[in-house]
């Protein structure tokens, strides 16, 4: 009981009538034994349960035994009534063939006169089945099939579906459609898309069972030859599809679509009407896209919506859908493709059978089923037919439901059934051995810009993957400029990068620049015996001297980048490598001799530590995240007349933690450059107060150093993506402020050697003379603020400046 209050309403509705079939039935047999018991039916056949489908109402004439269709389809529209005339003529046409169907004719009965819902067409079948209708065949409608179908393959009943959804041959074994499933537009769509070429689409699918198992098939297909599905939204139409869902079809050019209409009373907002809103709004349509659209819209649909309820117009849903093509089983009817197609033994045609149909029908899409189920009919006799030949006609006659696992009555029936091959009235008659679908040739059509289909471009006979296409392409493609789209932008890449002139010229001066270093390093070797070279700490002015080397070879490595590429490859990541390592410790020994006025050995140490510094940080920073070259897109234009879209880019060093190693190198940097400007400020300041401007290397080497390194970083902020202007800004700051050191520091040695050495040229030209001469007019008796006369001379350069030695 608990059980039975928890299932839905309709199913306690078939347990109370299979409940009642059971009692009715037993009722009838205890009624049978009473009488048998009391003599009454001795002379008399016992009643049984129904179990033929002989109809007692025959005519004398015709002797054949009569066998039955069941039907359950709803009769609730003009059109489903216009289905079920054409049905019941052609059981008249072929009743009337008794030399062709000797031993039976058939009986179809009426389509229901019901409401259209689930529990009453799943209780009309349990009727046939409570009540003994005993049949084999069975009629069934769009709605409720997710129940019929399970019956029938439990109690045995071959099933003629009008619905074209796919799921069903899953429920039962004896499943077949009066038509092509929906699966044959999908594999359509793969041959034409076979056809054209194309290696990626986009699949746009309106979130029902219906459409997610259609494109799960075609997934499967393209999937099958390699062709890439790029993006698939699955969306709703009643606001709960976010609109970010749609960006994914960004660089999408073939569309398919499976957004059947459901009817304006099931869905108002029409799922293909608001999908073609989303491509407008997003600039996803024109000449270069092209959308496969399943079930296409006719004028019916046109006509019943409200532009109210769409974000886009309807003139602007048609630029959208302008040449798109349109599959669906109405295209052929919509086309008018079978109307003259002549019935192998009636010799008519839908044309001549068209008086069938009432007047007040004038919805061309609605005729699909009228021919379809005229040859249904014809389908059935001559499977009968072709049974009765094995098995009798009382085996057929007699057949009863059973919940038998093997039925091989109904077996060979449904063999038989789709084995049928004829033509009829729709076209070719026959199925897929397979699946159990009704098979055609299945049309596509060219969708205009009115939103109706103007002409058909061919069909695809699904079973042999053959497409015919009847159009030439500037006629198929002729609102797309004439020819098949491409299923891609053709991309045309251009790289923003460095003018090889300006890294010649660069390359040459930072090379003159090595060579002046170098030669002063040779220079001050061969006179490192005279005072002027002894004098400054030769070992740390060479430091200096190396750093300039180091910041000059930064710039000449660049030349490298005139033979490669457009996009990243190997000796960009080599370029990326050496040119930051290059940074790092030429600022260090760049900056290196900062503080002269601290004692040589304690320079020394110094330095020692801050290139331990920068070994460990180019050590973690290059094996734990090493730097890479990636391509970074900086801007796009789109040419519409050939299709093409010329990519800017440029190709940046990067690494994952990047901006933190940058932190750290930056801070450690900025605190050496602080602490020598802090150090040397007091000599310069003397300096330039007491007229001393050949004032020392070192404080050149300090300020040079901190000015450029801040105008750097202030410009490869301002300018991020400007590669070209950012090498020549670097590399003229960077060759400048190198090459003036190392003259500052060669030329005023070379001119004190150069003049033998006399004791105004020391105090001139010598860089500690220059800067501590303000000794003789300011310290008296050459003293050193803050150490006293004595000890002041004891600093050799002091004591030379002060004149106290030679």
């Amino acid at each position: 009981a608990i059980y039975f209050h928890t299932v839905p309403y309709f199913v306690q509705h078939y347990i109370m009538e299979l409940n009642t079939c059971i009692i009715r039935s037993t009722l009838h047999v205890l009624i049978i034994c009473v009488l048998t018991s009391q003599g009454i039916a001795d002379n008399t056949t016992s009643p049984t349960i129904t179990t033929t489908s002989v109809v007692k109402d025959v005519p004398a004439v015709d002797d054949r035994e009569v066998l039955l269709i069941g039907n359950v389809v709803v009769n609730y529209t003009d059109w489903l009534d216009d289905g079920c005339r054409f049905a019941q003529k052609a059981v008249e046409d072929v009743n009337s063939y008794k030399e062709m169907f000797p031993l039976f004719q058939l009986k179809l009965d009426q389509c229901v006169s019901d409401d259209n819902n689930v529990a009453g067409i799943t209780s009309n079948l349990f009727n046939y089945i409570c009540e003994g209708i005993n049949t084999p065949l069975m009629f069934l409608p769009f709605t409720g099939q997710d129940s019929t179908e399970p019956l029938c393959g439990k109690w045995g009943c071959i099933t003629f579906g009008m619905g074209d959804s796919i799921q069903y041959a899953a429920m039962n074994k004896y499943h077949s459609k009066v038509h092509a499933a929906a699966s044959d537009c999908v594999l359509a769509f793969d041959v034409i898309i076979e056809r054209f070429k194309w290696e990626k689409i986009g699949l746009l699918v309106f979130n029902i069972e219906r459409s997610k198992a259609m494109a799960s098939l075609l997934r499967q297909e393209l999937e099958a030859r390699g062709v890439e599905v790029g993006a698939e939204v699955i969306f709703n139409v009643d606001g709960s599809s976010p609109d970010v869902i749609w960006e994914s079809l960004k660089d999408i050019r073939i569309f398919v679509t499976f957004a059947p209409h459901l009817g304006a009373n099931i869905n108002p907002r029409f799922p293909l009407q608001y999908l073609l809103c989303k491509l407008y709004k997003r600039g996803y349509y024109g000449k270069h896209h092209v959308i496969l659209s399943y079930f296409p819209t006719v004028q019916e649909q046109w006509n019943t919506f409200d532009e109210a309820d769409f974000e886009c117009t309807k003139s602007q849903m048609f630029e959208v859908l302008e040449g798109a093509l349109g599959c669906s089983l109405s295209v052929s009817t919509l086309l008018g493709k079978y109307d003259n197609e002549r019935h192998f033994k009636t010799n008519q045609t839908y044309t001549d059978l068209k008086p069938i149909v009432r007047p007040k029908n004038t919805l061309e899409m609605r005729r699909y089923f009228q021919p379809l189920l005229y040859d249904t009919i014809w389908a059935i006799a001559l499977g009968i037919n072709a049974t009765i030949h094995e098995y009798g006609v009382n085996e057929v006659k007699n057949y009863k439901f059973n919940e038998n696992s093997t039925k091989p009555l109904l077996d060979a029936l449904y063999g038989n059934l789709l084995d049928v091959d004829f033509q009829g009235i729709s076209g070719h008659f026959y199925y897929n051995n397979t699946r159990g679908f009704r098979q055609f040739k299945t049309y596509i059509g060219l969708i205009s810009s009115e939103g109706e289909l103007s002409t058909s471009i061919g069909y695809v006979e699904v079973d042999k993957r053959k497409v015919v296409i009847t159009q030439p392409d500037d006629v198929i493609w002729e609102s797309k400029g004439g020819a098949a789209p491409l299923d891609q932008e053709i991309k045309q890449y251009e790289r923003k990068r460095i003018n090889s002139t300006a890294i010649i010229v660069l390359s040459v001066i930072a090379a003159i620049g090595i060579l002046l270093a170098s030669i002063y390093i040779v220079y001050a070797i061969y006179h490192r015996n005279h005072v002027i070279i002894k004098d400054e700490w030769p070992i740390m002015t060479c430091v200096i001297i190396v750093g300039c080397i180091i910041l000059d070879l930064y710039v000449l490595i660049h030349i490298a980048d005139i033979q490669t590429g457009v996009h990243p490859e190997p000796l960009h990541g080599d370029i990326c490598m050496a040119s930051t390592g290059l940074l790092i410790f030429g600022f260090t020994f760049f900056s290196g001799g900062m503080a002269k006025v601290i004692r040589e050995t304690w320079l020394m140490f110094i330095f020692f530590w801050l290139i331990v510094a920068d070994v460990i940080l180019v050590s973690v920073w290059f094996v734990t995240d090493p730097m890479i070259p990636r391509e970074k897109e900086i801007a796009s234009t789109f040419d519409d007349d050939t299709g093409v879209r010329t990519i800017m880019v440029m190709i940046t060093c990067e690494s994952t933690y990047q901006t933190y190693f940058l932190i750290a190198t930056l801070c450690y940097k900025a605190i050496v450059l602080l602490m020598g400007g802090f150090i040397v400020w007091p000599a310069l300041f003397m300096s330039v107060k007491k007229g001393f401007v050949h004032f020392s290397e070192f404080v050149i080497a300090v300020f040079t150093s901190l000015l450029v390194s801040i105008i750097l970083v202030v410009v490869s902020f301002l300018i991020p993506t400007e590669t070209y202007a950012l090498f020549i800004i670097y590399g003229c700051l960077i060759l400048f402020t190198t090459i003036l050191t190392t003259l500052l520091i060669f030329i005023p040695k070379a001119t004190v050697i150069a003049r033998g050495g006399d004791r105004l040229s020391q105090k001139l030209f010598s860089p500690i003379g220059a800067a501590f001469g303000f000794l003789e007019t300011v310290a008296g008796e050459g003293q050193m603020p803050g150490l006293g006369g004595s000890k002041s001379m004891e600093m050799p350069s002091v004591a030379l400046a002060a004149g106290q030695i030679e």
